[in-house]
This record gives C-alpha cells, structure tokens and sequence, in this order.
C-alpha cells in the first residue's frame, strides 16, 4: 500500500505496460525492456521525491516537552506538570544544512580545501610542506565553523517556554533562519576568504620566488576569476 495517489498511478502504469507491452511493440524484447526500465526510473524519482517531502514535513520547527513535578516544593505551582516549547533538533540541522546531513556538508568542505590546495600547487609550485600546511589551516577554518554551530544549536536547545511565553520562541527561531541564511551565504562566498586561516597561512608560507611564479601567472591568464584572497598575496 502507497501514500502517494501519484505513485499509486505509476504503479498502475508500469503494470499496465507489462500487459499490454506486446501489443505496443510487437515482440521488439529490447524496446519492451527499455520501456519497463524507463518506468521503473520515474517511479523511483517519485518515491525519493515523496519520502524527501515526508521528512521535511517532519522536521517541525519546535517541540513540546513535560517538566516533571518538584515533589519537593510546598508551593501548588510547582506540584503540576508544566509543558514547555524548545526548538526542535532536526529543524535546527535543516536550518544550517538544508535537506543534507551536517557530515555530507562537511565533506564538501574539506573537498573544495583539497581541490583550492590542487590549484594552488600548479599554480604556485606549492612543497609538500607547504600544501600539508595549508590543508589543516582549511581544516582548521572548517572546524571553528561547525563548533560555532554545535555552539549555538546547544545554547538554542537549552532554552524553552512555556506556553505563555511562546511568542519568544517563535522569535528566536525567525532570527536563526536569519542566522542560518546569512552563515550559509558568507561560506559559499569567503571559504577562503582573506581573513580565513587558510588565506593567513597561504601569505605565511610563500616564498618571494613563488609570488613572482603567481604574478606571471596572472599576467598571462589574464581573463580568469580570482579568488577572493589573490592579488593579495604578498611579504
């Protein structure tokens, strides 16, 4: 049993063809073949299309939690339960990552470091030294940003309301999407920025020789787009 009515039909499709494939084709197997496998392709999209929508819908903004009683306490208030609101951990990592995991963002990350170090070695003439350092300061550069998330989502986790004071919660889950949205527009833009570890040990480690190698580099390609930190490589 499907809860898509569009899959349903796919399903309903893909067997309809099955049937009547020998009447559509004759007895072409190979066009019969390719047929079925193109509708088995559009089925499968469907149903990846279909559980990515299921857990977004899942991923709801907040949480409603029971505070125990203080058994404790001779104040009434304190004797009942309270129920309280927090911002939900899974709508929290979609926030900062989107439909991906924080693990897959990351390794893109530490993919573009390996790639920049690739290109900065053809370009300048980089020594194994010399591209190991630049790794872990990109390395680097990738940790400080991801503890400063698993900062704030714990600093966000650890604060609730109750249901007088739900206003505020939706408050702060406005300004994270801010948040969210301004971290993610900054690292697409400045991975590499000028004032990144990476960019600080790029300056550190070059020699004038391999300054002079990048300058007639620039010079004879002219028409490429630099980096955010070239040009201004200098002692």
């Amino acid at each position: 049993m499907t809860s898509s009515p569009r899959m349903r039909r796919s399903i309903v499709s893909l067997v309809a063809l099955v049937f009547c494939a020998p009447d559509v084709f004759g007895e072409d197997a190979a066009a019969v073949d390719a047929a079925l496998r193109h509708q088995r392709e559009i089925l499968l999209r469907q149903q990846a299309q279909f559980v990515a929508a299921r857990v977004a819908r899942g991923r709801q903004p907040l949480e409603w939690f029971v505070v125990e009683a203080n058994a404790d306490s001779e104040d009434p208030a304190e004797l009942q339960p309270v129920r309280r609101a927090r911002i939900a951990a899974d709508w929290l990592e979609q926030a900062f990552f989107g439909q991906a995991e924080s693990t897959v963002v990351r390794g893109e990350l530490e993919t573009n470091v390996a790639r920049e170090v690739e290109w900065l070695s053809e370009t300048y003439g980089l020594a194994a030294g010399q591209k190991q350092k630049l790794l872990l300061a990109g390395r680097g550069d990738i940790k400080r940003q991801f503890d400063r998330i698993d900062e704030l989502k714990e600093n966000v986790r650890s604060m609730s309301v109750d249901a007088v004071n739900f206003q505020k919660l939706v408050d702060l889950q406005n300004s994270l999407l801010q948040d969210a949205a301004a971290w993610r527009t900054k690292l697409k833009a400045g991975q590499f920025g000028e004032e990144t570890l990476f960019a600080k040990t790029l300056r550190k480690i070059l020699t004038a020789e391999q300054i002079a190698r990048h300058a007639q580099w620039v010079r004879e390609h002219p028409v490429v787009v630099t980096r955010s930190w070239d040009l201004r490589v200098t002692h």
